[in-house]
């Protein structure tokens, strides 16, 4: 996600990985209600790239290949 300070990026990263949960609502990816959907697969499909610079030894996908 990329945006303004302030624009509900961080907000909206806590809500799709269930940090918090919504009083009404629901979010959708790929048409699937994410709260019928296991947290811990759920999880397991969401990968973070952080601003921060890091060095990682392999190739970037399978540094950033869930699987």
């Amino acid at each position: 996600m990329v945006g303004w300070t302030g624009a509900g990026k961080s907000s909206l990263a806590n809500a799709i990985c269930w940090i918090f949960e919504a009083e009404s609502g629901k979010i959708l990816i790929d048409d699937a209600d994410i709260s019928t959907v296991n947290q811990k697969v759920l999880w397991n499909s969401i990968n973070v790239i952080t601003q921060e610079p890091n060095l990682f030894e392999g190739t970037l996908w399978f540094n950033i290949d869930p699987t």
